[in-house]
């Protein structure tokens, strides 16, 4: 059960990843067309975090993972 838990919450760690992979290709070159494209992308990431308060993911696994009982790792 615990790791069906963790696994419920995959899609929205995914997504909070790659969020921070997009942070990350900033720092390299690109042109504007490929800079606008990750903002779009990065900004429609963060609407769907913000909307979930999906920031503190970690913090929500451990509470679901603590109210059944489960470890958490």
């Amino acid at each position: 059960m615990c790791e069906n838990v963790a696994m419920g919450f995959g899609p929205l760690k995914a997504a909070v990843g790659w969020f921070n992979e997009i942070s990350l290709q900033f720092v390299e070159p690109m042109d504007d067309d490929e800079m606008t494209a990750l903002l779009a992308e990065q900004a429609e990431l963060q609407e769907k975090i913000d909307a979930g308060n999906d920031w503190e993911l970690d913090r929500k696994t451990e509470i679901a993972l603590d109210a059944l009982c489960c470890p958490y790792k």
